[in-house]
């Protein structure tokens, strides 16, 4: 089954998905918390777990947000956890 394409996203905070298949380990929660979307809108975060967005790479505390259209990598969380640095200029990311 297809994955689905993730998304990088220099103003989120959290790694979030509603495609509970890219999941390892997924715990749900007994409350739901709702997480703030960038128009004011508020979904439930519904579970929290661990994904692995490409072989060699894992995501802990990934947010299971049920209705959610993408799947989303911050990326503040993705340079910290693979120690890299990203630097934008006039619309182009260098390699």
């Amino acid at each position: 089954p297809s994955l689905g394409p993730w998304i990088l996203d220099p103003g989120a905070f959290d790694h979030m998905t509603s495609n509970r298949t890219l999941f390892s380990y997924l715990s749900f929660l007994n409350s739901q918390p709702f997480i703030t979307l960038t128009y004011g809108s508020q979904i439930p975060i519904c579970g929290i777990g661990q994904t692995h967005p490409l072989p060699n790479l894992s995501f802990n505390f990934v947010l299971f947000v049920y209705g959610y259209t993408v799947n989303l990598i911050p990326i503040s969380k993705l340079t910290h956890t693979l120690d890299y640095s990203v630097l934008f200029v006039n619309n182009f990311v260098p390699v």
